[in-house]
């Protein structure tokens, strides 16, 4: 029975590292969110552990959860649900479009069979947008966003070894924005993924902002100080972010599901800053911070501030750094 336990656990580890590899590599795709959605199934398996079937039955059935398991998590990106349909999207390929609410975008893309290609996408501004949510697929890259625009927004992505394309979705005065492969992408030892792609993001100072980013292995430096940024939300494989925070808005969140990854969140210190934390090896001490309970940190004057910084960080494997400036 013991050796039964032992066999399955240790299966199980190893099947999870080979996963993540897989998925730092481009063979797969999933991310900490699809993860951590499959709760569930650990409830489960503790309730067949206190059922009076024989072992060997058990051993069956944890074998089966086990592939149901990084069978869901594998495919979780096909089934998670992402949006609500109910209006018409924007589809922009190469040429100047326009939709419903007026919004223009232009796209251009150039191919060097040696560098990969590069993509040029920029949205006007228009007054009837006033909150744009960006959803932002990235795969192993550098990205960054730093830099202010007098248009609604630019990206510029160089040496992509795919094409990338954009939809945008209004309803009434917000605006979702996608970026992403047009299909799944994948890499093998012959065609290795560009290490040296680049993708960055300019941003108009006077929208209210929300990033949801999806990544594998990315370097990310999102300096969002000169921004109206109301959520970050980036789900990412074995990952090195650096997040600096502004103080344009009363209240902001920042929730970070990934895999191993080396964090650092800068936020100025007159704002009140939450930080909850869930990752295994744990968190016990926060610069700065005061622990309120198990997981749970704030700045001393995170009651009496009036403007405040939610954190969340769920990991696997983290290095996590926090900075008052």
């Amino acid at each position: 029975m013991k050796n039964q336990n032992s066999l399955i656990i240790g299966l199980f580890w190893v099947l999870l590292g080979l996963a993540f590899l897989a998925d730092n590599l481009g063979w797969v795709h999933f991310s900490m969110r699809d993860l951590l959605n499959l709760w569930p199934l650990l409830l489960i398996a503790l309730g067949f552990k206190f059922l009076p079937l024989k072992e060997n039955v058990k051993t069956w059935i944890y074998l089966f959860m086990m592939l149901l398991f990084f069978g869901l998590l594998i495919t979780g990106h096909k089934w998670r649900k992402r949006y609500h349909s109910g209006f018409d999207s924007w589809i922009v390929h190469t040429d100047k479009d326009k939709d419903e609410s007026g919004a223009i975008a232009e796209a251009e893309d150039e191919e060097d069979e040696e560098n990969g290609k590069e993509f040029l996408f920029i949205g006007d501004l228009n007054d009837d947008i006033k909150k744009v949510e960006v959803d932002l697929v990235i795969p192993a890259t550098e990205f960054s966003i730093e830099e202010p625009t007098e248009k609604l927004y630019e990206f510029i992505a160089e040496d992509i070894p795919f094409e990338i394309k954009q939809e945008l979705k209004m309803k009434k005065d917000k605006a979702i924005l996608k970026f992403y492969p047009p299909k799944a992408v994948h890499f093998n030892l012959n065609n290795p993924p560009h290490l040296n792609s680049f993708m960055e993001m300019k941003l108009n100072p006077d929208i209210v902002w929300i990033l949801n980013i999806e990544s594998g292995a990315a370097n990310m430096d999102l300096d969002l100080r000169k921004f109206k940024m109301e959520k970050v939300e980036i789900d990412s494989g074995a990952s090195n972010m650096e997040i600096t925070m502004g103080d344009r808005l009363e209240k902001q969140r920042v929730e970070i599901n990934s895999g191993v990854s080396q964090l650092r969140i800068k936020v100025p210190k007159n704002v009140g800053v939450e930080v909850k934390t869930s990752n295994v090896l744990g968190i016990n001490n926060i610069s700065g911070l005061k622990k309120v309970n198990k997981g749970l940190f704030r700045s001393e004057n995170f009651q009496n501030a009036d403007k405040k910084i939610y954190i969340e960080v769920n990991s696997a494997l983290s290095s996590f750094e926090l900075d008052r400036y």
